[in-house]
């Protein structure tokens, strides 16, 4: 009998493992097929935007593609991911070009194979730098916002050839953060978001409207400017009592997804919060919404006041 357990133990784990591997194998074979059908060989392009990470972050590339796309009518824009899930999620977000490269080879002779000039980094992860090891480009971070969080100035800005920010505050950041850094290599040129034209997101209201647009906590303690967990259930509150009023409720991407104890649970009162204030509103366009994806951007022209973290 316990031979007969043991064996039934040891079949159990062998065809556990058996299962985890043929579904590696399957994801494997998957990529590598996506890779084939990204590879590049249709590209002909000027300017590369580089994106390391996965999907989770991709709302980084998201915010550039408009400018990415207007830049597009003039200097060929190709979109390089390293990731199969920024791969997928590029392909829902954009037309522009896309090229999938896992491997640092196939990513250099990629690049080689062209003639790119300029290359765009929208955040500083870490396989950053094995595409700012291509020598025959000019790499360029222009970030995917600006904040006075710690992460907004890094050290990592000493190795691209330029830093595009937005303004003075800026310039003064990077002076107060770094040592020995070459400020020659920061170049001012505004939000050029704000220069696209966007169809409006929020339907017009008959009263005002007061937008609640937080942060998320960081990745660490120095970067947690969040008011979620602290205020938001209270700001939430004091705006639904307010007359006349409708509430947009628009978080950081990040927030939602949030395995913090505290945020997830705030951010779920002030979710239910909106929920049963609006059962007693007949008006629809002074109902309140929840936010967690858009362009908010496309929604500044019809709030009235916003309340978020800095």
């Amino acid at each position: 009998m316990k031979n007969l357990m043991r064996k039934t133990a040891l079949w159990a784990v062998r065809s556990s493992a058996w299962k985890a591997t043929s579904k590696w194998i399957r994801g494997t074979e998957r990529w590598n097929q996506l890779e084939y059908e990204f590879d590049g060989n249709y590209v002909r392009g000027e300017v590369v935007v580089y994106f390391g990470d996965q999907s989770s972050k991709f709302y980084q590339v998201e915010q550039w593609i408009p400018v990415l796309e207007e830049l597009h009518k003039k200097h060929k824009v190709v979109l390089v991911v390293r990731k199969g899930s920024a791969l997928l999620r590029a392909l829902e977000s954009t037309g522009l070009p896309v090229v999938f490269k896992r491997r640092f080879d196939p990513l250099h002779a990629f690049y080689h194979a062209n003639a790119f000039r300029l290359a765009l980094y929208v955040n500083n992860g870490v396989t950053n730098f094995q595409s700012l090891a291509f020598a025959p480009m000019v790499h360029v971070h222009v970030n995917h916002g600006e904040s006075d969080k710690l992460s907004m100035v890094s050290n990592q800005a000493k190795s691209y050839d330029r830093v595009f920010v937005a303004g003075d505050a800026a310039i003064e950041r990077h002076r107060r953060a770094l040592i020995d850094f070459d400020e020659s290599a920061l170049v001012k040129v505004g939000r050029p978001q704000l220069d696209i034209d966007r169809l409006p997101e929020l339907e017009p209201s008959s009263g005002r409207t007061i937008m609640y647009a937080p942060t998320w906590e960081g990745e660490n303690e120095s970067n947690n400017y969040t008011s979620v967990d602290l205020y938001g259930p209270q700001i939430a509150e004091a705006v639904l009592q307010l007359p006349d009023t409708r509430l947009i409720y628009k978080p950081h991407p990040r927030v939602e997804a949030s395995k913090d104890p505290a945020m997830a649970e705030a951010n779920a009162r002030i979710l239910a919060l909106i929920e049963a204030a609006n059962a007693y509103i007949a008006d629809e366009s002074l109902q309140h919404q929840v936010l967690m994806q858009g362009d908010i951007l496309a929604m500044f022209d019809a709030v009235d006041l916003l309340i978020t973290d800095i």
